[in-house]
């Protein structure tokens, strides 16, 4: 009877370690499993936060970037920082080859090229010998508006293309054509470059005609919108030669 006791006794402790094991290593998985979840909900709010502030923090790199230098060097175009009226601004001195020989012009930027990084980016097209500088009503309303079609102009003049102006509704001036995406899609010679208000500042082709180039501006961004487009082109410019 008494050796009977025993192994029921010894029975009995080996449940109860048993037990605590499996209780100790339940405790160590919980403790495991919060850790896990709140590293991974630390990452998830980290990657929302930086898609959130994109811009903001693009933006605050670039001028960390900018703040110190005078020549500021982007994809072999060098931008040289100066102060007009107690407003940066960034000298390009830009030489294009033509039949005519190498010619150099000057242009200002409001915006380092790093200070654009945020804006996208995607045009493949080549200019043309003619060009239309199209404005929706919308931005031509904006502050900027005719600032950007004097700018726009005179650079794709310097490129080689002859820029006229240009209205997407007839409603907005009478004594300039109507031009939009679609209106010269057959004309091999003539590119359309479109100032549209969009959701989102981004420069782009239009996807039936690629041959239009669409600087899309975020309400009325339309200086850094524009300086992108430029750059861009020019860097395009300089993979073609």
């Amino acid at each position: 009877m008494e050796e009977k006791k025993e192994k029921i006794e010894k029975k009995i402790e080996k449940k109860e370690e048993g037990s605590k094991e499996e209780k100790q290593t339940s405790k160590t998985m919980s403790k495991q499993a919060i850790t896990l979840f709140t590293v991974l909900g630390i990452i998830l709010v980290l990657t929302i936060c930086f898609f959130v502030f994109q811009q903001e923090i693009t933006r605050f790199f670039a001028k960390e970037q900018d703040n110190n230098l005078t020549i500021v060097n982007y994809h072999g175009l060098q931008f040289i920082k100066t102060n007009i009226s107690n407003i940066t601004h960034y000298l390009l001195n830009i030489q294009v080859h033509s039949t005519g020989g190498v010619k150099t012009f000057s242009t200002y930027f409001r915006n380092s090229p790093y200070e654009l990084l945020y804006i996208p980016y995607g045009i493949r097209s080549r200019l043309r010998k003619k060009s239309y500088i199209s404005f929706t009503n919308e931005t031509l309303q904006c502050e900027d508006g005719h600032l950007v079609a004097m700018t726009l102009g005179q650079f794709m003049g310097h490129m080689g293309s002859t820029p006229t102006g240009a209205v997407t509704d007839p409603g907005i001036d009478e004594t300039s054509p109507v031009v939009d995406c679609l209106t010269h899609k057959d004309e091999p010679v003539t590119v359309v470059i479109l100032i549209a208000g969009k959701d989102e500042s981004r420069v782009y082709q239009h996807p039936e005609n690629p041959d239009c180039m669409i600087i899309a501006s975020e309400g009325c961004e339309l200086i850094p919108a524009a300086e992108t487009f430029m750059i861009g082109t020019l860097l395009n410019a300089m993979q073609t030669n």
